[in-house]
């Protein structure tokens, strides 16, 4: 089974695109049933999948959202189904949206979703097509001589578009080069499929779990809305060669009608000879007798989208498609008639009312069904990873009433649209100030909410993230990531100077979410504060244990040790990490610092041009490139790595003193100014920071609050020379 995220059947071949984007699956499709009409039930990744896998659409297994639910441990899966009757069962995921962490690995031997390796060159959380199609095959080599089902995702077609050369060039719109690519590597994995002498014998399944909006119906890519550019997905099924499938109902052809990718998990039981192996409540239907009666087609499929309400808090969308009609209903309800308008360009709604009228009451009845699956144990760090697609992954609570209808919130998704372009390039401030405008206009919006929390914790605006946090705790207390909002008020407690508080908020989430991601990092940046570096040491060793996959823990301790000073201790400690995790950005980061602090500049210059090579957005190996810069006397070089590391981290006291020390240098007292004083508003007490910030303010002739700023250097401990240098400069400003 082959799943092709995000990927239209309007944009192939075998539907009838011009633009010659998928050659090798045109060539499977000659081989297979191509259902020209099939539904998904969701326009977003795990809900969907979940349907795919399971053969019940979303109110019945639970699964609303990306990143909130886990499909939960009741539910029988395509997997476990035949799991449970003899087969090897394997799966490769490509994104971070499928991880284990949301129930998808029950029934599955091997579930591949570790996209953590090194040599990725991605900083995004995904895996390419290349890497999909090698894992998948190396698993069906090895279990290829028992009966086995392998579950294949591929992601490139997801925003944001970047196809490799030459399918970039091939092609003139980015999305068509991500199918593209996609699809050579589906031409090779059916090329050695054949080369292993499986292909004759083996049941293959091709869909997708939603399409892609491109512009039209005002979505750029999907989750919102259920108009056919993102419900309409492909479907084409090759059944195996001989015996029973040489019956002309499985013969190669173009089948009309109804389907839906409930139908999948159903359909491979049956093919199989597993008919009565998932539940009779299942909302799929087996096509395979449906083929050979020749009537394959539904009478109708339900599809819905809860992202408005459950990221935004606007109101949610149900859909009802016929062979002929489609039902939106939503706070402006519409009706299309697919036969004469299949690009759902008028809405008939008041025109059919009666046909509308039937049409909603069949589709209230299945909203009624309307399962909530547990909520996942979200984490800062997966949040991240998930809004670097596109996606919210924050909420995850029922609105209490209907809200504003997506459609007419245009203007808030094109501010989010802003926000986001500006995330990726790592610009804190400009999406500080595009969130607080939203929310000025819409105060409930979910998403800004969260993401400003974020922001203004990079920032260091520690009471304003604070004063938020306990208005989004306060407004939903059930929202599927209140503890990491929680974990996110506690830091904010650190920030602000209060690690003993942080230190027992931890304590407190520890108790409710034992295993919650960043907790014990947390508690021990409040335990460095406190100066128990030990209990720190422990806390962050136990974040390494309960996430042996993450790094963080690694890059925390290294750095403090060498802010410890303790520079032997933290090269020995990155020889070890750097083993355990090899190719990490962040670590060979830290590396690189500490090569500059020992003064080997052609190593730290190597290592940091590696590090950006991969991610050019890397704020700490950018402001050490600046600092190397500076060594190597070129300043202006320098500057442009500070400004993109500040930048990224204005929350970060070091780059901000910093900063300010080039533009001291360059005589851009102004500037220098409002660095100097952001760092020392961040905490910094380094009699330098004062000194620099003096001579700022004595420059443009602000002579009080020089003196002032001076004054305080000198009582910081500055060495002789230093405070020699602010006598000097007291002495100048007069009394």
């Amino acid at each position: 089974m082959l799943t092709l995220d995000t990927t239209r059947p309007d944009h192939l071949g075998c539907y009838g695109y011009g633009p010659e984007t998928s050659p090798h699956l045109d060539a499977f499709a000659s081989e297979a049933l191509v259902f020209e009409t099939c539904q998904a039930s969701a326009p977003i990744t795990l809900p969907s999948h979940c349907s795919i896998l399971t053969g019940l659409e979303p109110p019945q297994h639970g699964v609303r959202n990306n990143g909130i639910h886990i499909l939960p441990e009741d539910v029988t899966t395509l997997a476990e189904a035949l799991q449970a009757n003899g087969y090897a069962t394997g799966a490769v995921v490509a994104s971070i949206v499928l991880a284990r962490h949301f129930g998808l690995a029950q029934g599955f031997d091997d579930f591949d979703d570790d996209i953590s390796g090194p040599g990725a060159g991605n900083p995004l959380p995904e895996r390419v097509a290349e890497e999909v199609t090698r894992r998948g095959l190396a698993w069906i080599r090895a279990h290829g001589a028992a009966p086995w089902f392998a579950w294949l995702h591929y992601f490139d077609p997801h925003d944001p578009y970047h196809p490799p050369s030459p399918f970039a060039e091939l092609l003139p719109q980015a999305y068509d080069g991500e199918i593209a690519y996609l699809d050579a590597h589906l031409g090779g994995l059916f090329r050695e499929l054949k080369r292993m002498g499986q292909w004759a014998t083996t049941l293959i399944v091709v869909t997708a779990d939603h399409g892609e909006g491109l512009g039209e119906h005002d979505e750029a890519t999907h989750s919102l809305f259920l108009y056919s550019t993102t419900i309409d997905v492909p479907l084409l099924v090759k059944f195996p060669s001989g015996g029973a499938w040489q019956e002309h109902a499985f013969s190669p052809r173009r089948v009309a009608g109804l389907t839906a990718t409930v139908d999948i998990a159903p359909t491979i039981l049956e093919a199989v000879g597993l008919p009565d192996a998932l539940p009779a409540d299942v909302a799929g239907r087996s096509l395979v007798d449906l083929l050979r009666a020749g009537t394959p087609a539904r009478e109708q499929v339900y599809f819905e989208s809860l992202v408005p309400e459950l990221d935004y808090g606007w109101a949610p969308y149900f859909g009802l498609r016929t062979e002929r009609w489609k039902l939106i209903l939503a706070p402006q309800p519409e009706l299309y008639d697919e036969i004469r308008d299949p690009h759902e360009l008028e809405n008939i709604h008041d025109r059919e009312a009666q046909t509308a009228s039937t049409l909603t009451a069949t589709l209230n009845s299945l909203i009624g069904m309307d399962r909530f699956a547990p909520t996942a144990a979200l984490d800062e760090a997966r949040i991240e990873q998930l809004r670097s697609l596109g996606y919210v992954a924050g909420g995850g609570s029922r609105a209490p009433s209907a809200r504003q209808d997506a459609k007419e919130m245009g203007w808030a998704l094109e501010a989010l649209d802003r926000a986001r372009a500006h995330m990726a390039r790592r610009e804190v401030e400009p999406v500080t100030v595009i969130l607080r405008d939203v929310l000025a206009q819409d105060p409930t919006n979910r998403y800004a909410q969260r993401v400003l929390v974020h922001n203004l914790l990079l920032a260091g605006e520690s009471q304003e993230a604070l004063a938020l946090c306990d208005r989004i705790l306060a407004e939903q207390p059930d929202a599927a990531d209140r503890d990491v909002v929680g974990l996110q008020r506690a830091e904010a407690l650190l920030l602000g100077d209060q690690p003993r508080e942080c230190l027992a908020a931890c304590e407190r989430l520890l108790k409710s979410n034992p295993t919650l991601e960043g907790n014990q990092l947390l508690r021990a940046r409040a335990l460095v504060a406190l100066n128990d570096l030990d209990g720190a040491r422990r806390a962050a060793e136990q974040e390494g244990q309960n996430y042996p996959r993450s790094p963080l823990w690694a890059t925390f301790w290294a750095r403090t040790l060498m802010g410890r000073g303790r520079t032997a201790a933290a090269e020995t400690f990155l020889a070890s990490a750097l083993g355990q995790y090899p190719g990490n950005g962040d670590l060979y980061a830290m590396l690189g610092r500490l090569r500059l602090e020992q003064g080997r500049l052609s190593e730290a210059g190597h290592i940091l041009q590696q590090v950006l090579a991969a991610d050019p957005t890397h704020p700490r190996a950018r402001f050490r490139m600046g600092l190397l810069m500076l060594r190597l006397n070129n300043p202006r070089v320098a500057l442009e790595h500070m400004l993109r590391a500040v930048a990224a981290m204005p929350g970060n006291r070091e780059f901000q003193a910093q900063l300010g020390l080039v533009l001291i240098r360059g005589r851009n007292y102004p500037k220098a100014a409002l660095h100097l004083e952001k760092a020392v508003r961040l905490g910094d007490d380094e009699p330098d920071t004062y000194f620099a910030l003096g001579s700022a303010y004595a420059a443009l002739g602000r002579k009080t609050e020089a003196r002032r700023q001076l004054e305080e250097a000198l009582t910081q401990d500055p060495d002789d020379e230093m405070a020699h240098q602010i006598r000097m400069q007291l002495d100048a400003l007069g009394s």
